[in-house]
């Protein structure tokens, strides 16, 4: 955050105020860019008074030579101090991380040895006196932490916390329970390869993931959603599919020199046929499976009877919305999937030498072939397809029991209802509307 004043005395900084922490006396330490207070220098790092005006006590010099993203103060009143700096004393260099005295002197006492090999961005205090620290790095002292660490009071890593892979990205905060659970959350998607987005849950005891915290039974399904969608799977799959009916249609054709129906074949594929299945398949098996997992947990762990005590509909609060969502986002990512389809065996149609025809031939022959009523019948199949994941799936969530085991089945069985219902709706449609 920026900071242009500290109480009412028109303390300022020349620079971006990005970590603020109290002792006991109302005294408040800052840190962050700035290099001055009120005109006085103070690199990265001061405390005020109460009222705050610069104490004067506590002066680290010009130590520090960059930011100071996070700071927690100890029992005894030591300030420990992350970010993305070094600081050289006698001969010995301390990076991204150091301890600070009551006067704002460096304590050699404390070292990480060659530090975290990124910024640090999160510092914590445990109760017995450990240091937690979260950011950027990937190594702590040549230690693979990914994100998160825990140092001894003395500042070497705590070999008896180790988070495995740890965060795929950055850690920007820390929190700690009462018990001692540890929470972190940042960027990342996953913790020592368990499916865990933007937020977690640590054991205290070795750093390892706590998996009875958000999904209890698929992890996988456990944390926040992105932003966006970047996965993949969908242009994957389509391109090749397409390529490789391109492919096989075409050396058959070849043999009797007419191969320039290709684009049509490929084209009546796709939007009749394989991009409305390949689609539904894929969304039956991502996100169908999600919703009966989300639904089966909250069935299990009586979250549905607690909707039931607000007099609140479970079917109208969990299962509309998400209906909603794949009658219009399935149809969506067909269209996108024929297209991508298209795309591929057109692609492999002019490359492949035995097949050999023009992106205009191609064009040209899929365009006779493709009429309103064939585009419609794929989109028609898709928008049905994708109220049977729906259904299926929420239906299967809201009939869980039996535990952690039982999400694992009603998730499954989900899938395999949804695939089943999909090729047995695949040949009706197909039958009442060609």
């Amino acid at each position: 955050m920026d900071v242009d004043q500290l109480g009412g005395t028109g303390g300022v900084t020349n620079g971006t105020v990005r970590a603020i922490t109290l002792d006991s006396s109302n005294n408040i330490y800052i840190g962050g860019d700035f290099v001055t207070y009120n005109s006085t220098n103070r690199n990265h790092l001061a405390r005020l008074g109460a009222s705050g005006l610069l104490d004067p006590t506590f002066d680290p010099g010009r130590l520090i030579n960059g930011t100071v993203y996070a700071m927690d103060l100890q029992g005894d009143g030591k300030l420990v101090v992350g970010g993305e700096f070094t600081i050289v004393s006698n001969n010995v260099t301390y990076t991204r991380l150091a301890r600070f005295n009551l006067d704002g002197s460096l304590d050699t006492g404390f070292s990480a040895g060659t530090g975290p090999d990124a910024t640090v961005y999160a510092v914590k205090l445990q109760a017995d006196g450990k240091v937690l620290i979260g950011g950027a790095f990937k190594q702590v002292n040549h230690f693979i932490r990914g994100g998160v660490s825990r140092l001894n009071t003395n500042g070497v890593v705590d070999t008896t916390f180790d988070p495995g892979d740890g965060a795929d990205d950055a850690v920007y905060a820390l929190g700690l329970q009462a018990d001692g659970g540890i929470f972190i959350g940042g960027r990342f998607t996953s913790y020592d390869q368990a499916r865990r987005v933007g937020v977690a849950r640590l054991y205290a005891v070795d750093g390892t993931v706590d998996t009875t915290f958000l999904d209890q039974a698929y992890n996988q399904f456990a944390g926040f959603p992105r932003d966006r969608f970047t996965d993949p799977v969908a242009t994957v799959m389509a391109f090749f599919v397409g390529m490789v009916l391109a492919l096989q249609t075409g050396m058959e054709l070849a043999k009797y020199g007419t191969q320039e129906i290709i684009g049509s074949i490929v084209g009546l594929s796709m939007v009749r046929e394989l991009g409305p299945v390949m689609t539904s398949f894929l969304v039956a098996g991502r996100a169908g499976s999600a919703m009966a997992a989300e639904i089966g947990v909250m069935k299990v762990y009586e979250e549905i009877d607690a909707l039931h005590t607000l007099d609140i509909d479970p079917v109208r609060y969990l299962a509309m919305p998400r209906l909603i969502a794949a009658l219009i986002c399935v149809p969506i990512l067909t269209v996108y999937a024929d297209c991508v389809g298209i795309a591929g065996g057109a692609i492999i149609s002019h490359l492949h030498p035995r097949i050999f025809i023009s992106y205009g031939t191609y064009i040209d022959s899929m365009h006779q072939a493709l009429k309103f009523k064939e585009i419609a019948v794929g989109l028609t199949k898709s928008f049905v397809f994708g109220g049977i994941i729906a259904l299926i799936c929420c239906y299967v969530g809201f009939n869980t029991s039996g535990g952690a085991r039982g999400i694992g089945i009603s998730t499954t069985r989900s899938v395999v209802l949804s695939f089943m219902l999909i090729l047995v709706a695949d040949y009706l449609l197909t039958r009442i509307l060609m």
